[in-house]
């Protein structure tokens, strides 16, 4: 899970989809950041390298999952691991 760069937004309780949206805002913003500072020293950042979001909560309906587009992988995880669709992780 933590074997590249990522960033860990942790809940006690499901998080509101506000919340889910805010952890990746941020997520966006540290993106937008690594890029500008890349240029800045002119060198590339290749999208392989952006860190990954994980969001971890106690619990989340499937009403939140679903408004996520949120799925499982379950060849390569466990039950309760889930995916965003690819675009959110690197554009």
């Amino acid at each position: 899970m933590t074997a590249s760069s990522c960033l860990l937004e942790p809940f006690r309780n499901q998080p509101s989809r506000t919340e889910v949206r805010n952890c990746i805002l941020k997520l966006f913003s540290y993106f937008g950041e690594l890029q500008r500072r890349a240029k800045r020293e002119r060198t590339s950042f290749p999208e392989e390298d952006l860190p990954r979001l994980w969001i971890l909560a106690t619990s989340a309906s499937d009403n939140l999952l679903e408004s996520f587009g949120a799925k499982l992988e379950l060849k390569n995880w466990l039950q309760g691991v889930y995916f965003l669709n690819e675009s959110f992780l690197f554009l």
